[in-house]
C-alpha cells in the first residue's frame, strides 16, 4: 500500500511526464526567465508577410509554434530575444504562425508535428532552409545564415 507521500510523488511525476514535451527534448535549451527585452518583431498575417517579402526582396522566416509546446514558448522567450538573433532577423520578414489556429496554412507549408519549426522561404516562394525542434541562439543564427547563403547562391 502506498503512503500519502508516495501517492503525491507518483501524481507529481505523472503530471510532469504528461506535460513533458512537444518535440525532441533538448537539454541545452535555456529556460531562464528574462525581463522585458527587445525581441524579434513578427507579423501574424501570412499574405501580408508574403507581400512585404516581395516588396523588400527579403526572405521569409516563418516560425510555426503551438501554445502547448514548452519548446516553442522557450524559444520565443529566450532565443528570439537574443541580440544576435534580433540583429540577423532584420534581414528577413518574420512571421509567427500558431499551428492550432492555422492548420490549413501549416498543411500548405508542409510542416510536420514537430514544434517549433522554422521555415525559410525566398521572396519568390521557394524553400531555402528548414529547422525543426528547439534551437539555441547559436543554432538559429546558423540556420538563418544558411538560408541567406542559399538565397545568394540561387540568385546567381
Amino acid at each position: 500500500m502506498l503512503s500519502r507521500r508516495n501517492l503525491l510523488e507518483v501524481a507529481i511525476i505523472a503530471v510532469l511526464l504528461a506535460l513533458g514535451g512537444c518535440g525532441r527534448v533538448d537539454s541545452r535549451m535555456s529556460t531562464s526567465i528574462r525581463g522585458e527585452q527587445p525581441k524579434v518583431r513578427f507579423l501574424t498575417n501570412y499574405e501580408a508577410a508574403r507581400v512585404q517579402a516581395r516588396e523588400t526582396r527579403k526572405p521569409l522566416m516563418i516560425v510555426v509554434k503551438t501554445r502547448w509546446c514548452r519548446f516553442s514558448r522557450a524559444m520565443l522567450r529566450d532565443t528570439f530575444t537574443s541580440r544576435q538573433v534580433i540583429d540577423t532577423s532584420r534581414k528577413f520578414v518574420c512571421l509567427l504562425v500558431d499551428a492550432e489556429r492555422h492548420p490549413e496554412l501549416c498543411k500548405q507549408l508542409q510542416t510536420r508535428d514537430v514544434y517549433p519549426t522554422v521555415l525559410f522561404i525566398s521572396p519568390a516562394g521557394g524553400s531555402l532552409h528548414r529547422a525543426e525542434g528547439s534551437r539555441t541562439t547559436k543554432e538559429l543564427v546558423a540556420d538563418m545564415n544558411a538560408a541567406l547563403a542559399r538565397r545568394t547562391l540561387l540568385a546567381r
